[in-house]
């Protein structure tokens, strides 16, 4: 190892060794966020960050079919029938006292940090047809597991004039790919290798990170429905080659321990298609017709499962007709959720509605349909989740510089 030798020091900040909390390894638990930034290892991961974003650009910017534009959807919506998890309340106060009240008046009323980017993504898709937005989205998960953050950044692709879902898988498998390539020689990514394994970054070995790249090279990933997914888990425990703590059931959703299951059984990424309409987000396109052998109706829907991470893409087509959308949410209880009181709109009675109905937050949403639209679809890709799995962080926590999850909001 090299020597450096200095002719000149010169001390620009006074550092107390003893108590610095950087010398004293807290930097796990979250409580000192701004000051691990300063960790060679967490530069490291910020800096990986920033060189995947701009791979992202770059790919997405000067695609083979054309470009996709980057748009920019907005953080604060009226729309709080998403379908997602609980949402965060945009409130006002005079102060930041603790005895100020909070009221909903600045927008008229009660407002939402968002919690997915498809929805306006839509609305941007059918005026531009092929666009990308990376931001943040907010979800009250009440957990503190290393797989769910409070604030996250979703990367959303959304393109116009698509009919079925092959396409979407293929452009999924071509981006991550070509991420990879893109990422391949950077100088973050060649130090992530340099550095993992060791017992001051993360426990993943330079071997098992390559592997991990070296599966989103491949081509031609596996395609699974959910409800052949279903039977294969079912057949496993049936013969005693598995057991679940969750037991797998035709119109619910695949848990973690599920995920793993299904990844072990191809041992490389996998796609699980055509999820039940129950549950999946209201605007997700429903199928032609129900499964033949279980009669339950299902979606031209598709999750992306990487091993040791999971789900990390989840998207589909999207449901362009409007009678079918408003089925759909009637089905799903969305009216009665979003305080309807009357059918009738400021543009006469709304199609499809009965007397007793309103979308309420969501008649633009239906507009979009209403005033002409075109089959189209998209998918999101938990930015974090996939840094994750590049990287071999430990947590989601890492990834990001000031984490908020459950019970954690400092600095």
């Amino acid at each position: 190892m090299g020597r450096i030798v200095a002719s000149q020091v010169r001390v620009f900040g006074v550092s107390d060794s003893s108590s610095n909390p950087l010398n004293a390894g807290a930097l796990t638990d979250g409580s000192h966020s701004h000051l691990r930034l300063q960790n060679p290892w967490h530069s490291l991961l910020m800096r990986f960050r920033s060189e995947v974003i701009s791979a992202v650009h770059g790919y997405l910017a000067t695609h083979a079919e054309g470009p996709f534009h980057q748009v920019h959807h907005p953080v604060i919506t009226h729309t709080d029938c998403e379908g997602g998890a609980e949402v965060f309340p945009v409130l006002t106060q005079k102060s930041k006292n603790d005895d100020a009240a909070q009221v909903d008046d600045f927008f008229g009323g009660r407002r939402f940090l968002t919690v997915t980017a498809a929805i306006h993504g839509e609305a941007f898709t059918m005026g531009l047809d092929r666009v990308w937005m990376l931001a943040p989205c907010f979800r009250a998960e009440r957990s503190q597991d290393d797989r769910h953050l409070a604030e996250f950044h979703m990367l959303e692709i959304s393109m116009n004039y698509s009919e079925e879902l092959e396409p979407l898988m293929k452009l999924c498998e071509e981006f991550l790919r070509g991420l990879v390539e893109r990422l391949r020689n950077s100088p973050a990514a060649c130090e992530v290798l340099e550095v993992v394994g060791r017992r001051d970054t993360t426990r993943v070995s330079a071997a098992e990170l390559r592997w991990r790249w070296e599966l989103l090279t491949q081509s031609d990933w596996p395609r699974i429905t959910h409800a052949d997914a279903i039977r294969m888990m079912k057949e496993a425990e049936a013969v005693g080659n598995a057991k679940f703590q969750m037991r797998p059931r035709p119109e619910t959703d695949l848990a973690t321990e599920h995920e793993m299951f299904v990844l072990h059984h191809f041992q490389r990424p996998v796609f699980v298609t055509h999820y039940p309409s129950k549950i999946r987000l209201f605007s997700a396109l429903q199928s032609p017709a129900p499964q033949s052998l279980t009669g339950i109706q299902t979606t031209e829907s598709v999750d992306l499962l990487l091993p040791t991470i999971g789900e990390v893409f989840s998207g589909g087509l999207r449901e362009h007709r409007l009678e079918k959308l408003i089925e759909v949410m009637r089905e799903k209880g969305f009216f009665r959720s979003c305080g309807a009181k009357t059918g009738v709109t400021k543009g006469g009675e709304y199609p499809f509605l009965r007397d007793d109905e309103s979308l309420d937050s969501l008649e633009w949403f239906a507009d979009l349909r209403r005033w002409g639209t075109s089959p189209h679809g998209g998918f999101g890709i938990g930015f974090e989740r996939l840094l994750k799995y590049l990287t071999g962080a430990e947590s989601l926590r890492d990834v990001v510089a000031f984490p908020r999850y459950y019970k954690h909001c400092q600095a």
